[in-house]
């Protein structure tokens, strides 16, 4: 009776921690929404004041600071995100929607990532349209990060290869890539939230350690299963199932 008595003010203790936990990343990021956005208003006002006025140079600089600061708010809203997912406090708006589109959609959105990176993305859908029920905008960050992480764990000129394959009763896309790869310990651990490879106490990636996290939740949130097949040296391959529409 005593040691279950122990084990629930445990388990009490540190629900009450890790909510504490949670509130504080949520004040602390709401805090830090408004400063950025405020940052970005006043870089706009400069920018408009300065026209004709300073060299070509300096706009280069303000238009640096204007997407660090936009890299910035990403990754707030990215750990909102995370924190609100947590708690269940989103629900996803899902509608019919074409997988194909959502992959180009995807692959556009990291196009300046795999051209600094002299990718290849390769895709091969083997129906015109594979129509499923999805929260478009949570799946497309799906695809991002998983596109993200390819390009960044990759050495020189990436090749990712896309498949959309169609079963009975679910219909899959494959992400294959020719990256760094990982190791068993490091494949299991990926899905956590906050965790992160890193090479004694260097991290070589820059990154928090959520897009993952945030992966494998959305997946859940629609039914999904995603699962990761690697080997060092070899690459990477994430397989995404959803279930078809009936």
């Amino acid at each position: 009776i005593f040691s279950f008595y122990s084990t629930i003010i445990i388990s009490i203790k540190q629900k009450n921690i890790s909510n504490m936990k949670s509130d504080f990343i949520n004040n602390m990021t709401h805090e830090f929404k408004t400063p950025i956005a405020t940052i970005s208003l006043a870089i706009d006002s400069i920018k408009k004041k300065l026209i004709g006025k300073v060299d070509a140079k300096s706009f280069d600089y303000l238009d640096i600071i204007k997407d660090e600061n936009n890299r910035m708010n990403k990754q707030v809203e990215n750990i909102l995100m995370i924190s609100q997912l947590e708690k269940d406090k989103i629900e996803l708006e899902k509608k019919l929607v074409n997988l194909n589109e959502i992959v180009e959609i995807a692959i556009r959105r990291v196009e300046l990532l795999s051209k600094s990176k002299r990718a290849k993305i390769i895709t091969k859908f083997y129906k015109k349209e594979n129509l499923l029920m999805l929260a478009s905008d949570e799946i497309i960050n799906v695809f991002v990060n998983i596109l993200e992480n390819s390009l960044k764990y990759s050495r020189s000129n990436p090749l990712i290869d896309i498949k959309i394959k169609n079963e009975k009763n679910k219909t899959s896309i494959i992400f294959e890539d020719n990256g760094i790869g990982m190791s068993k310990k490091v494949k299991t651990k990926i899905f956590e939230k906050f965790y992160r490879e890193t090479s004694g106490n260097i991290h070589n990636i820059k990154g928090h350690g959520l897009g993952l996290a945030f992966v494998y939740k959305i997946i859940n949130m629609h039914d999904g299963i995603i699962s990761v097949q690697s080997k060092i040296g070899k690459g990477s391959t994430f397989k995404i199932s959803f279930n078809n529409v009936s």
